[in-house]
C-alpha cells in the first residue's frame, strides 16, 4: 500500500483543508490536482500578460484584457478561414488532457518553455502562438511552479519527491524520457520554485527543509529544519533568505551555514512568499492577517499588524505607490497604507476595498505605463478561480475595474 507521510498543523479550516488535502493527495498519488489555479507572468515590452489554466495558455493585452491578435510580418491581423482575428491563444495538444500550473518562461524573443502536472514539458512558439513539440518530453514528475532557468540548465522541483537539473537543450529539442543532469533526492514534494544566487540552489520542500544545494553538480551544501511544511520560494537580501512556513511561522536563515538567525510567529499558516520592500518585509497568512516586519539588528520585529481579511490570503502581497496591496480567498481586494496597516480611504471616505468574482489563490501582477505601453495608471491583475473572472484588471490609485477576462 503506497503511504504519503506528512507532518501538518492539527487546526484545520474548510476549505483551506479541502485545498491542502487535495494538493497532498495529489502529490501522493499523482492524480490532478483540484483545486486549479492560474500561473501569470509578464512577457515582453508590451507587459503582455501569460495566464496558464487548465488546460489553456493564452497571451493577454493589459490595455483592453482581450487575447493578443496574431500578426504576420506586416504586422497586419492573420485571420482564420471565416475571416475572424486570430489569436494568441493555446489549447492543450492532448485532448485537453494536460494540466497547466505554471506559466511559460522566456528562453528568448521567439521561445518559451512551460512545465506541465501531467508529467511534460513543450516548447512554445511564441510568435506563433503554437506548441512546436505537441507529443512533449516526459518529465521525471509533476509539476506545479516554475522552472528556474540559468543559461544552458533548466531547475525543477516535483510534487511526488526530488529536484532536478535538466539540460535546456534536452528539454528544447528532445523527445520521449530525458534523464536529468542530477536529481537532489527528497522524501517529500518540492511545490515552489527554488531560488538561485551566485551558483546556489536554495530548495524549500514539503518536508519541512530548506536545502542549499550547489547548482553545478547538485551536491548538498547545508540544511535547514524550519518545523514546517514550505509552499512559497524564499527571498533573498544581504546574504540572508526570509521564508513562510505552514507551521506558522516566518524565519530569517543565513545562506552560509542554513543557520536559523530570527523567526516570527503568526496567527495561522504562511502559505505565500514575502515581499520586501525598503527593509520592511511584508507578509499574509491564512487566517487573513497582514503584517509588516522590520529587519533589523535585532532580527524580525513586527511593526503593524492588521487583519482586512475574513479569509486566507495566499497570495505574495503587493507593495507600490504607498500601498500594500493583498487579496484573498474571500473573494476581495484590500488597500492598506504601508506605513501603519490602516485602510486607504475612497473618495467617500470608506475603506478602498473590491471584490472580485472568485476566490484568489495565485499571486498578482502589476503593470506600469511605458514607452511601449499607454496606460493612463499603473494597474494591478488579480487572478480569481472563476471562469467568468480569471483576470481582473484595477487601476492601483483608485481601485477602479479597468477590465475582465474570462471563458
Amino acid at each position: 500500500m503506497k503511504m504519503c507521510l506528512f507532518p501538518a498543523r492539527r487546526h484545520w479550516m474548510g476549505v483551506a483543508l479541502l485545498l491542502f488535502v487535495g494538493l497532498l493527495t495529489a502529490a501522493c498519488t499523482g492524480a490532478p490536482l483540484s483545486p486549479s489555479w492560474a500561473g501569470l507572468s509578464v512577457v515582453g515590452d508590451g507587459q503582455n500578460i501569460l495566464i496558464a489554466f487548465n488546460e489553456r495558455l493564452v497571451l493577454i493585452n493589459p490595455t483592453n484584457g482581450r487575447p493578443v491578435e496574431l500578426r504576420n510580418e506586416d504586422n497586419q491581423v492573420r485571420v482564420d478561414e471565416q475571416g475572424n482575428p486570430r489569436t494568441w491563444n493555446i489549447p492543450a495538444p492532448d485532448n485537453n488532457q494536460t494540466k497547466f500550473y505554471a506559466a511559460p518562461v522566456s528562453l528568448d524573443a521567439e521561445t518559451m518553455l512551460v512545465l506541465t502536472y501531467t508529467r511534460k514539458a513543450f516548447v512554445i512558439d511564441a510568435r506563433n502562438g503554437r506548441i512546436d513539440n505537441p507529443s512533449g518530453v516526459d518529465l521525471a514528475g509533476h509539476v506545479i511552479s516554475p522552472p528556474v532557468i540559468d543559461g544552458d540548465r533548466v531547475y525543477v522541483g516535483f510534487t511526488e519527491r526530488n529536484f532536478a537539473a535538466y539540460s535546456l537543450q534536452s528539454l528544447a529539442e528532445g523527445t520521449g524520457v530525458v534523464t536529468p543532469l542530477w536529481t537532489f533526492e527528497t522524501d517529500h514534494g518540492v511545490w515552489a520554485s527554488a531560488l538561485l544566487v551566485e551558483g546556489v540552489l536554495y530548495v524549500p520542500c514539503m518536508n519541512h527543509n530548506l536545502y542549499a544545494l550547489d547548482a553545478e553538480t547538485g551536491t548538498l551544501l547545508w540544511t535547514a529544519d524550519l518545523q514546517g511544511a514550505i509552499t512559497s520560494t524564499p527571498v533573498y537580501l544581504d546574504g540572508r533568505l526570509y521564508i513562510g512556513t505552514l507551521n506558522r511561522r516566518v524565519y530569517e536563515v543565513s545562506v552560509e551555514d542554513g543557520i536559523i538567525l530570527s523567526e516570527f510567529t503568526t496567527q495561522d499558516w504562511v502559505w505565500g512568499a514575502p515581499v520586501i520592500a525598503a527593509g520592511v518585509l511584508y507578509i499574509g497568512d491564512m487566517a487573513g492577517n497582514v503584517y509588516a516586519l522590520e529587519i533589523s539588528a535585532d532580527g524580525l520585529v513586527q511593526r503593524w499588524s492588521a487583519r482586512p481579511a475574513t479569509m486566507g490570503i495566499r497570495a505574495t502581497p503587493v507593495v507600490a505607490d504607498g500601498y500594500v496591496i493583498v487579496a484573498a480567498r474571500d473573494t476581495w481586494v484590500y488597500w492598506l497604507n504601508s506605513s501603519d496597516g490602516s485602510p486607504v480611504l475612497d473618495s467617500d471616505g470608506n475603506p478602498l476595498k473590491r471584490q472580485v468574482g472568485g476566490e484568489v489563490l495565485a499571486d498578482m501582477l502589476v503593470i506600469r505605463p511605458s514607452e511601449t505601453l499607454d496606460i493612463p495608471q499603473p494597474l494591478l491583475i488579480v487572478s480569481t478561480m472563476n471562469n467568468a473572472e480569471l483576470l481582473v484588471a484595477f487601476g492601483i490609485e483608485n481601485g477602479q475595474r479597468q477590465w475582465v477576462y474570462g471563458r
